[in-house]
C-alpha cells in the first residue's frame, strides 16, 4: 500500500476531492496528509517546503496532484521531493487497470497512459536539453527521447487496434438494430448500483461492490419483459467528474454504446445529498453531451431509497424530478426503488420502453 500527501487548491469542490480520496483508496494508495495551495496553476516554494515535511515526518512515498498542473510544475515537485508524483487522472488509470480484465480493456488504459504521459516527457526533454533534469529513469537526454518516440509509435498502434475494435462493435449494434427491439444504456457515476440493476434484469451476476469502476466494458443481453415484450440491456463504464480528454477518447469504443442505443436509465444513489446528486446529474448532463446521447429518451432510477429515511429528503428528490426540464437530458421519466428488487427494475425498465419511438 503506498502512502502520500494530497495536494488540492482552495478552489477545489468538495466532491471532486472525496472522489479523489475515494479513487486513491481503490488504487491502493493511503492518503497521509494534505497540503492545501492558493494557485490552481502554481506551487510556491513555501508550499514545496511543506509537501516536503509531510513526506519526511510520514514516512510517504507519493505525491498525489488534484489540480490540472503544467508539466513543469510536476517535474519540479518530482526534482525537489525525490518521490513519484502523479495526479488525477493517473489514479483514474490505475484503478481501472486494476480492474481491466478483457484485452481490449487493457488496450484502452495503455492509450490514456501514454497519452496522458506525452506532455510531461516532452516536457522532460526540454529540461534536459537545458540541464535542468536526469533523463527519464535517470538515463539521460537520449533516453527520454527515445522513450518520447516509443511513446508516440505505440500510440499510432493502439489507435489501429483499438479502430478495429470500434469497427467490430459497431457491426454487432447493427446487428441489434436488425431485431427492432429497444436496446437500452444502463449509466451513472461509480456505486450507484449500475451493474446490480443489470444483474436483477438480466439474471446475471456481474462482479459488484464498493470498488468503483469494477465494469470497464460494456455487457450486452437480450432480457424479456412478461410474455411479449423484449430489449436488450447494455451494462457501461462509470461516468466520473470532469473526465479527462485521454481517457474519453480511449474508451470510445465503449461509451459508443452509449450513442447507438434508442434510450437511457441513469441509475443514481438517492441516499446522497440532494445538491450532490443534482452535481451528478449536470455532470451527467455534460458526458452525454460530449456522446451526442443528451437528446435520448433518459429513464432516472433513484436507487437504495431503502436508505431514505428522511421525509424532507424524499421531497427534495420528487422535486427535482419534477424539476427535470430545467436539465439538457431528455429526461422522460424517473423511477424510486431498489435495484435489487425485479418489481422496480421492470417497472422502471417498462417505463421507459414506452417513451421509446423506434424506427419501423
Amino acid at each position: 500500500m503506498r502512502k502520500a500527501v494530497l495536494v488540492y487548491t482552495r478552489k477545489s469542490l468538495n466532491y471532486i476531492v472525496d472522489e479523489l480520496k475515494t479513487l486513491c483508496k481503490a488504487a491502493g494508495i493511503n492518503i497521509e496528509c494534505t497540503v492545501v495551495i492558493k494557485e490552481p496553476k502554481r506551487l510556491s516554494e513555501e508550499k514545496i517546503k511543506e509537501i516536503k515535511k509531510c513526506i519526511e515526518e510520514k514516512y510517504l512515498d507519493t505525491v498525489v496532484i488534484e489540480p490540472e498542473l503544467p508539466p513543469s510544475t510536476i517535474l519540479r515537485v518530482e526534482k525537489e521531493t525525490g518521490k513519484e508524483v502523479i495526479d488525477r487522472t493517473h489514479v483514474i488509470l490505475m484503478v481501472f487497470e486494476k480492474n481491466a480484465g478483457s484485452a481490449e480493456a487493457k488496450l484502452q488504459i495503455q492509450m490514456a497512459r501514454l497519452r496522458h504521459v506525452l506532455p510531461i516527457l516532452r516536457e522532460r526533454v526540454n529540461l534536459a536539453k537545458r540541464g535542468e533534469m536526469p533523463g527519464f529513469m535517470a538515463g539521460g537526454l537520449i533516453a527520454t527521447e527515445k522513450y518520447y518516440r516509443h511513446a508516440q509509435r505505440m500510440i499510432k498502434s493502439l489507435q489501429k487496434r483499438l479502430a478495429e475494435i470500434s469497427n467490430r462493435r459497431a457491426l454487432l449494434r447493427n446487428q441489434r438494430k436488425n431485431l427492432n427491439i429497444p436496446v437500452l444504456s444502463v449509466v451513472g457515476f461509480a456505486n450507484a448500483g449500475k451493474t446490480t440493476f443489470f444483474n436483477t434484469a438480466t439474471g446475471l451476476s456481474k462482479e459488484t461492490g464498493p470498488v468503483p469502476f469494477t465494469t470497464l466494458n460494456p455487457k450486452a443481453y437480450r432480457v424479456k419483459l412478461g410474455a411479449d415484450r423484449e430489449l436488450i440491456l447494455i451494462d457501461t463504464v462509470g461516468f466520473v467528474f470532469n473526465a479527462p480528454p485521454e481517457i474519453i477518447e480511449a474508451f470510445k469504443s465503449t461509451l459508443e454504446e452509449i450513442s447507438d442505443s434508442d434510450g437511457i436509465i441513469m441509475v443514481i444513489d438517492a441516499s446522497e445529498q440532494i445538491d450532490y446528486i443534482h452535481l451528478k446529474l449536470k455532470e451527467a448532463e455534460k458526458i452525454l453531451n460530449r456522446l451526442n446521447s443528451s437528446h435520448k429518451p433518459t429513464l432516472i432510477f433513484f436507487n437504495k431509497m431503502d436508505l431514505v429515511t428522511n421525509e424532507n429528503h424524499l421531497s427534495s428528490l420528487r422535486e427535482l424530478c419534477s424539476n427535470r426540464d430545467k436539465f439538457m437530458i431528455s429526461i422522460s421519466e424517473c423511477e424510486f426503488g431498489s435495484a435489487f428488487s425485479i418489481e422496480d427494475v421492470e417497472k422502471a425498465l417498462n417505463k421507459i420502453i414506452n417513451k421509446l419511438t423506434l424506427p419501423e
